[in-house]
């Protein structure tokens, strides 16, 4: 073994336990922040460095308050019950995938760990992250893990990952997007141009702060969220697709400007533009935005709207980052 590695390994057992929960404690916040499910994998690595380390860590309450769960890896729900306990009273974050075909026994295990999140205090919830690729599970299993008391929540991130969903669906998600707390929503749907789902979200759009869309977006649907967003501070339109056959065309609709006094960043991907993005730049002014990012492939499909862009250039008075990356695919 190297040297230098058993030398400094040596200095980090004679770290005093303060000390050491302190380091354990940012990386975990740290890593957290970036992405809940690095997060499980290298705990695990922590505790196995040396009994030191394995004690401290499993003493720090904050270190397991950020789980992700794969179905993939069946979950054993007894090590998701040892998880919580060791996460105390610590507000969670957690982050759920269920990928692949639908599964008996997954989702069975799923079910049960689900019940077993439930039962914790629901006003522990801060993040969520739900990515679910099949209809079935997304009947099966959302409602056991969402039957929460919506006025109880303090949850201010949910991220959503799904397929096209139906009515009862969206019932089941709405009783979780209205918590008066949330802050953050990223809503990432596969679907047709006929229905993106953002017209049936009940949520505070005035207290969103951070705002990430990834689905077929008629630009009449995203300038009415747009214009209910008063406290936007990040927007960001993934891979943003607007439906050329819903577009709404300001030039024969009266559409009042919009004015996103609080929006610093913005970022626009398209893949296969549509029209409306002339549209978009005409009536968006944001006076403090300070970063904007555009990508966009197949550049010669839809004409460029240079004129509407430098105009909404001159409005953001305070940029301080400009990216355009246009190519063809």
């Amino acid at each position: 073994m190297d040297h230098s590695l058993l030398y400094t390994m040596d200095h980090t057992q004679t770290l005093p336990d303060e000390v050491l929960a302190k380091i354990l404690d940012e990386w975990a916040r740290q890593l957290g922040t970036e992405d809940i499910c690095k997060l499980n994998t290298a705990l695990l690595k922590i505790i196995l460095v040396s009994k030191h380390w394995k004690e401290t860590a499993e003493g720090n309450s904050r270190l397991w308050s950020n789980f992700s769960i794969n179905w993939e890896s069946l979950f054993p729900d007894n090590i998701l019950k040892l998880w919580l306990h060791r996460a105390g009273a610590r507000p969670l974050s957690f982050s759920i995938t269920m990928w692949g075909d639908h599964n008996d026994k997954k989702s069975l295990n799923t079910g049960r760990l689900f019940d077993e999140i439930v039962r914790q205090d629901n006003k522990r919830w801060r993040r969520v992250e739900v990515k679910c690729q099949i209809i079935e599970d997304v009947h099966e299993l959302l409602p056991i893990l969402f039957k929460v008391d919506a006025s109880a929540l303090e949850l201010e991130s949910i991220s959503l990952h799904l397929p096209a969903l139906g009515p009862e669906d969206m019932g089941v998600i709405n009783g979780v997007l209205s918590s008066d707390s949330l802050k953050d929503l990223t809503w990432i749907l596969w679907n047709d141009v006929n229905d993106n789902g953002i017209q049936h979200l009940q949520v505070a759009w005035s207290q969103l702060t951070d705002i990430k869309l990834d689905t077929w977006i008629p630009l009449g649907t995203a300038l009415d969220v747009l214009r209910k967003c008063t406290a936007l501070v990040r927007l960001d339109f993934e891979e943003l697709r607007l439906a050329p056959d819903l577009t709404l065309h300001s030039k024969s609709v009266d559409c009042p400007p919009i004015k996103l006094d609080h929006l610093q960043s913005l970022l626009i991907s398209q893949q296969n533009p549509g029209t409306g993005l002339e549209e978009l730049f005409d009536l968006v002014t944001c006076p403090n935005l300070e970063q904007f990012r555009y990508t966009r492939t197949d550049v010669n499909e839809v004409q460029w709207p240079q004129s509407c862009f430098n105009n909404f250039l001159l409005r953001s008075v305070k940029l301080q980052t400009l990216i355009l990356k246009l190519s063809k695919s």
